[in-house]
């Protein structure tokens, strides 16, 4: 868990954003694509143009590893959405 999810998520935030994050793993191997990520955005009404998409996925994916990991998305949705609206 990062830094970021541990300060900033509750736990009912932390089970949300797994089912989103599970549903989005087509493959269910712990990690999106940048095809799943595709997805994932499309579903929050984004439409990243393709070179939007990759510079998204750069900046995600801290660890270089080619795929998003759970806590690299958690932490990507929690600078993109406003928690404190949410209960």
């Amino acid at each position: 868990m990062t830094a970021i999810e541990s300060s900033q998520l509750t736990p009912a935030q932390r089970d949300e954003f797994k089912e989103v994050f599970d549903l989005f793993d087509a493959d269910s191997n712990g990690s999106l694509t940048r095809e799943e990520l595709a997805s994932a955005m499309g579903s929050l009404g984004m439409t990243p143009t393709d070179e939007e998409l990759e510079a998204v996925f750069i900046k995600t994916d801290a660890d270089l590893s080619g795929t998003i990991e759970f806590p690299e998305f958690a932490e990507w949705v929690v600078n993109k959405v406003d928690l404190t609206s949410q209960d």
